[in-house]
C-alpha cells in the first residue's frame, strides 16, 4: 500500500513510456510532455507499452522518489476512450488502479445537493 497525502495531486501519463527512462528522463517527460512541474506536490504515473509495469515519480522536497512495480500475470487497465495525454485521478482511484480495477468504468453514487431539509 502506498500512502499519499490529501494535498498531493495524482497524474497518469496516458501514453506509452520507454521504461529505460529513469528519474531524469521521467521528470523531463513531466516537464515537456505533460507540461507540469515535476517539483510540485504530485505523483506522476507512467506505464510501459504492455501495461504490466508501472513507475511512479514523486519529489519529496530533498530529492526524487521513484517506485517501480511489475505485475507477473495481469495488466494495468487504461482508458482507451480518453485521448487526453494527462489524466488526473483521485486517491481512491489510485488505490483501485493498483488493485487492478478498471477505474474508468467505476462510478460512485451521484452527488446530491439539497437546500432545505424537511
Amino acid at each position: 500500500m502506498i500512502l499519499i497525502d490529501e494535498d498531493v495531486s495524482i497524474y497518469i501519463y496516458n501514453n506509452r513510456v520507454d521504461f529505460r527512462k529513469n528519474i531524469d528522463g521521467l521528470s523531463g517527460l513531466v516537464d515537456e510532455e505533460m507540461q507540469l512541474d515535476p517539483y510540485s506536490r504530485a505523483v506522476f504515473i507512467f506505464l510501459n507499452r504492455r501495461r504490466d509495469k508501472v513507475k511512479l515519480l514523486y519529489w519529496d522536497k530533498s530529492g526524487f522518489l521513484m517506485i517501480y512495480k511489475r505485475l507477473e500475470e495481469e495488466k494495468f487497465i487504461m482508458s482507451r476512450k480518453n485521448v487526453d495525454k494527462v489524466l488526473t485521478i483521485t486517491r481512491a482511484q489510485f488505490e483501485w488502479f493498483f488493485n487492478g480495477y478498471d477505474i474508468w468504468k467505476m462510478k460512485g453514487h451521484r452527488e446530491l445537493n439539497f437546500s432545505v431539509a424537511a
